[in-house]
């Protein structure tokens, strides 16, 4: 595998000036995976890190963001929304004039409104969504997007009744751990966490190959 990292610069509606690494395969890929973190989960945090790497040596190409308000070490207000949404914009912008073929974009928790704000907007041949720990009403905005969905039992924001309600849609393939809460974790025992994870990446895995 045979990578360039450039670095893309902008400067976010939150003040500062944001560097994000772009991930590149020589030659050219034509798929791109774009990361959108949670508010404290950041693209270092485990499964956004792996998620990273694995997309690389699947031959994706990969753009991990990071928000102004967590470089500048200031908190998110939901009234700033809009100002998260210029964020993304700016950040993706330079990677998706690339004019990849198949774009996946995966959002941890307030990431995932983000992520289907993106996918949604996007002009790539397929488009799919990767949703770690959805909030909100995201998963009834999906629009037919090939979605994979992952949430623990044990996360506050977790929801039989949706999970319920969006399984019968053919576009979205749900996956629901036992026992991990909103960091996708098992509390208290790291063994439990580190089997989870690998998990979730092998079905991460399998959703990049069978939809990219």
């Amino acid at each position: 595998m045979s990578l360039e990292i450039t670095t893309l610069t902008h400067t976010s509606p939150f003040g500062p000036v944001i560097t994000t690494p772009f991930f590149r395969h020589i030659p050219p890929a034509e798929r791109l995976l774009v990361l959108l973190p949670g508010r404290g989960y950041t693209v270092n945090h485990p499964i956004l890190f792996h998620l990273l790497y694995l997309a690389l040596e699947n031959g994706w190409d990969a753009l991990p963001v990071s928000y102004g308000f967590q470089t500048s070490g200031g908190d998110f207000r939901p009234e700033q929304f809009p100002l998260l949404q210029e964020d993304v914009a700016l950040a993706t912008a330079p990677a998706l004039a690339n004019s990849y073929r198949h774009l996946c974009v995966a959002g941890k928790s307030l990431g995932t409104p983000l992520a289907v704000d993106l996918a949604r907007s996007t002009k790539a041949d397929s488009v799919s969504l990767i949703l770690l720990t959805p909030v909100g009403g995201v998963m009834q905005a999906l629009d037919g997007i090939r979605t994979l969905a992952v949430i623990g039992t044990n996360d506050p924001l977790y929801s039989p009744d949706v999970v319920r309600l969006t399984e019968s849609d053919a576009h979205v393939d749900w996956r629901v751990y036992d026992g991990l809460n909103h960091s996708l974790i098992v509390e208290g025992d790291w063994r439990a966490s580190l089997a989870a994870l690998s998990e979730i990446m092998d079905v991460c895995e399998w959703f990049l190959r069978e939809h990219g």
